[in-house]
């Protein structure tokens, strides 16, 4: 059977008021490269496409299109994303200015643009929205007490707060709700990572368990994850499923986030033991993130803490401007006027 690494294939399924369509097509190449574009709410899929090509594809330049279209009566609304339209404008002024071209940008033009109008599955319940907050987050600079009282203690949030500014670092919280999707959820974390690691080149990530509950997010996931030997005892392909319900979306955030993070080249910094699996968990998926997380415990840390609120995190950032400090910062040898003994007792030892 002759094998070629040019083609071109098309496939639909309908089922469960969703029809899907993917159409693949291939040429020549050395090695192989996959280009996937597909709806954003499927991104969570991306690495398990990419594992599923590789088991047939060795070789050649892939491009991937999947739609996926609603059958069922729509409940979709219309998102007119402000900010991103925002950016498009500036930077088309910019352009125009630079190279003296006449900014011809109109409405119309604009709103054929990436993302600025997107379309969304409406909540049965407003009350089901990704947060309390229109804005996805809440600045910890703001009332913390107000925002998250009962879901967590005033101590734990203080705690946060504190180690926040103690590390020199801009925290922020958002609350997902039990039941919002897994898919949503990722690109929440997705879309919040991203637009921090725009500007940042660190982030660090933590969770925190609410107010009474039995047990914290790391116990739950530890035993739900884990071996007794601490090694993972899912395969990453679906590890979700075996997330305990309450705690699904979380995890999707935290794992849109780290990959986010990580594609927009910014190091990733873990902090508590939950975190700490579910990077091990996303490495798996993804592994080209794998550079860009930094395990802090036990990498850097080995001091056993298990508690919430970011305090590893920023002690991890505390190490991490310090070493940075020595990098850039430490004088040479000649800045110092320090000299290498040639002979005698300190042959090969520093002097004054």
């Amino acid at each position: 059977m002759i094998k070629s690494m040019t083609g071109f294939g098309r496939g639909e399924f309908a089922g469960h008021n969703r029809k899907f369509t993917v159409e693949i097509k291939s040429v020549n190449h050395r090695y192989l490269d996959v280009n996937i574009k597909m709806p954003k709410k499927l991104n969570y899929f991306e690495a398990s496409i990419r594992t599923e090509l590789k088991n047939f594809i060795s070789r050649g330049k892939v491009d991937v299109f999947i739609t996926c279209e609603d059958t069922a009566d729509s409940n979709s609304v219309v998102r007119y994303n402000r900010a991103l339209a925002e950016e498009y404008l500036r930077y088309l002024k910019q352009m125009a200015e630079e190279f003296g071209l006449e900014n011809d940008v109109r409405v119309s033009t604009l709103s054929h643009y990436p993302d600025v109008f997107t379309m969304e599955e409406q909540a049965e319940n407003e009350d089901e929205s990704l947060t309390d907050r229109t804005d996805d987050t809440i600045d910890l600079e703001e009332d913390i007490s107000g925002q998250f009282a009962g879901r967590l203690s005033e101590a734990d949030l203080r705690a946060m707060q504190s180690f926040a500014v103690h590390a020199d670092a801009e925290g922020f919280m958002a609350y997902l709700r039990d039941k919002f999707p897994p898919t949503a959820a990722f690109n929440f974390g997705r879309m919040i990572a991203e637009d921090i690691t725009f500007t940042t080149p660190l982030l660090a990530v933590t969770c925190m368990t609410p107010k009474d509950a039995p047990l914290s997010v790391s116990e739950e996931l530890k035993a739900a994850l884990l071996d007794e030997n601490g090694n993972l005892k899912y395969a990453a392909e679906d590890f979700l499923t075996h997330v305990p319900k309450h705690l699904q979306g979380m995890v999707s955030a935290l794992t849109g986030a780290m990959i986010a993070g990580s594609h927009n080249s910014s190091l990733i910094v873990l902090d508590n033991p939950a975190t700490e699996i579910i990077a091990r968990y996303t490495e798996q998926l993804c592994p080209a993130i794998r550079p860009y997380i930094l395990h802090t415990q036990p990498m850097l840390l080995q001091l056993g803490m298990t508690t919430d609120g970011g305090g590893i995190a920023c002690l991890g950032l505390c190490i991490i401007d310090a070493a940075l400090h020595m990098l850039n910062d430490m004088k040479t040898f000649e800045e110092t006027s320090v000299s290498i003994a040639a002979d005698g007792p300190g042959a090969k030892k520093q002097q004054l």
